[in-house]
């Protein structure tokens, strides 16, 4: 007796399967053979080999940087390839594009001094457009792969913004509609509308004599008030102020602060409107309290003269929501010493200086936050530091909209306050550096620049920070986000403070910046360079 009859009837199932599967593939196969390919409806882009520049052997190098370009940029162009010989005119590149009928095309240099290296490049869109230029150095030769990778995503965002620019065949081009800051502005980052920014280069480039001393605090205007930019510089216990004649640092000035521990924010600012400006200064005194003055310049002795003394502000001027300065305060709580919550809008009445709360997220320092762009429309909101060094955006009634995965700034400056998990020990509540904003390279779009300073031990030492190294950033608004468009070379240090000025007076904004160096903590043995950047 057969107790498993299925088994007998197995062989018959199978062929009658297999039957019906040939039977369904005659009728599907033709179908699909009748059904059109997806046409490729990637744009084309030129890539020709990217020139090395290096001493030794560039063969390794040259193949590295051409490998990564093709992988990173193979899924949003049809990649075409170009003859060996390099491209290093814009005609050559438009001439080649156009033999090639490529819709971009994309060349550069790689070059390669001891350890330092510099990835050039232009992006250059087919018939016609503007080029789209990118420059990035580094102080080792690991540093062209992060600049490969910057470089494949401005390309990237060259093509959406294109794209993005083109209406749909039979519709009107979108018109950026104006909104104002408030509840009922739509405070959403744009994801299409607006363009790509390109990636500055440098021309022109300056570096001040070592001053021996930390510098924590710039600050840029005109105190002298000979309608030229002013420098002021603050350390440990001097603020200090400079004219820049020929390329050279004259000092002015120089007022000390026995009592202080660290001169954590300095500015220039004719607050009052009575036509001479102020110069203000906030400092940690030895006994952890903030203290602070405000000061007028006497040109005719070069010193300082008190206007305001011991106050209890820690001031900064910033950027306010009409991009006119703001001069902002922010109070110590006197029982536990961190900084109290609310940032207050300060002004002159009547000789006296007076204060207004200002609607901000409490997760903002009065140090590290500026009014600014906080999406691609350029629509006014607040940009800042918040904890973790994140640099995070905020709409105008305060609702967060965006925020940065990065860490910014750093500084070793800080308050102390009891720390109420362990008795008898201080916690450390480190100060965050500066954001600002100001367009930097001509394109009549709001730039945000900020230091970005690595830290030895990554943030997880609660009561130390120890730089190893640093650079300014400057980002602005594309589809990916607030994304960097240059970055200075990466310093041994750290960068104490960045601010933007015109110390050359020549009606151009530059990116100034102090690198610390050295050993020591807050200032002992270390010593500070100004740098100076201006931006195409």
């Amino acid at each position: 007796m057969n107790h498993f009859p299925a088994f007998q009837a197995a062989p018959r199932i199978k062929r009658a399967v297999f039957r019906l599967v040939l039977i369904t593939a005659a009728l599907i196969i033709p179908v699909r053979m009748c059904i059109p390919a997806t046409a490729d409806t990637r744009p084309t882009l030129l890539l020709v080999p990217f020139t090395i520049l290096s001493e030794g052997d560039s063969g390794f190098l040259e193949t590295a940087v051409n490998r990564m370009l093709t992988s990173r940029l193979a899924t949003a162009y049809q990649l075409l390839a170009a003859d060996a010989a390099p491209l290093t005119t814009k005609a050559a590149a438009r001439r080649a594009g156009t033999s090639h009928q490529a819709d971009w095309v994309l060349f550069g240099t790689v070059t390669v001094i001891d350890a330092q290296v510099s990835t050039d490049a232009t992006l250059l869109p087919l018939p016609d457009g503007d080029p789209v230029h990118f420059s990035r150095t580094g102080e080792k030769k690991s540093s062209v792969i992060p600049h490969i990778d910057a470089l494949a995503t401005v390309v990237i965002e060259a093509k959406n913004s294109r794209l993005a620019a083109v209406p749909e065949q039979g519709t009107q081009a979108p018109v950026k509609p104006l909104s104002t800051p408030g509840p009922a502005a739509d405070h959403r980052p744009a994801s299409v509308s607006g363009a790509v920014p390109a990636p500055a280069a440098v021309t022109r480039e300056w570096k001040s004599r070592p001053l021996k001393e930390a510098v924590h605090a710039l600050g840029t205007g005109d105190f002298t008030g000979d309608a030229k930019t002013d420098l002021i510089t603050g350390s440990n216990h001097t603020l200090t102020g400079y004219t820049v004649d020929q390329e050279q640092l004259v000092k002015l000035f120089s007022y000390t602060e026995k009592n202080a521990r660290a001169l954590i924010s300095c500015g220039i600012l004719d607050a009052d409107a009575d036509g001479t400006p102020e110069i203000y200064a906030a400092w940690i005194t030895r006994r952890n309290r903030i203290r602070s003055a405000v000061f007028h310049f006497s040109r005719d002795n070069k010193s300082l003269t008190p206007v305001k003394e011991k106050l209890p502000w820690l001031f900064r001027i910033t950027t306010g929501p009409d991009g006119s300065p703001l001069l902002a305060g922010q109070k110590q709580d006197k029982l536990s010493g961190a900084l109290s919550p609310d940032i207050y809008r300060l002004f002159w009445e009547n000789g006296n200086l007076n204060a207004a709360p200002m609607d901000l997220p409490d997760t903002l320092q009065v140090t590290s936050f500026t009014f600014g762009p906080v999406n691609r429309t350029q629509e006014t909101g607040i940009l800042g530091l918040v904890a973790g060094q994140r640099l995070t955006a905020y709409a105008a009634d305060g609702t967060k909209i965006w925020a940065n995965g990065d860490r910014f700034g750093g500084t070793p400056l800080y308050l102390t306050h009891p720390d109420p998990t362990e008795p008898n020990e201080e916690r450390h509540v480190y100060l965050r550096q500066r954001v600002v904003a100001g367009d930097l390279n001509a394109d009549h779009i709001p730039d945000i620049l900020v230091a970005q300073n690595t830290d030895m031990a990554g943030g997880f030492l609660a009561r130390l920070k120890h730089f190893k190294d640093g650079r300014a950033t400057v980002l602005s608004w594309t589809p990916a986000g607030l994304t960097p468009i240059w970055s200075s070379v990466t310093f041994s240090g750290y960068v104490s403070d960045v601010a933007i000025g015109d110390l050359d007076n020549d009606r151009k904004p530059e990116i100034i910046m102090a690198v610390v160096s050295g050993t020591g903590i807050l200032g002992k043995d270390k010593e500070t360079s100004l740098y100076r950047y201006t931006l195409n």
